[in-house]
């Protein structure tokens, strides 16, 4: 059972690696940081902003998560 979650924890890991390092032989490593931190930065402003207006509950947290 260890052994599973432990697959399941680094799978997405595994599926990400091979295409975010083909992306980042064939652009430049400056403007992908920048595409990841505004996608970062807007994410976070959503989030707030659906926060603060009280339209948060656990499921629709979870469902973000996963």
């Amino acid at each position: 059972m260890v052994a599973l979650v432990q697959t399941a924890m680094m799978l997405p890991l595994m599926l990400v690696t091979l295409p975010a390092g083909a992306i980042a032989d064939m652009f430049d490593r400056r403007r992908i940081a920048m595409t990841g931190l505004a996608f970062s930065a807007i994410s976070a402003a959503i989030l707030a902003t659906i926060t603060f207006l009280g339209l948060t509950t656990p499921g629709c947290c979870w469902a973000s998560v996963c």
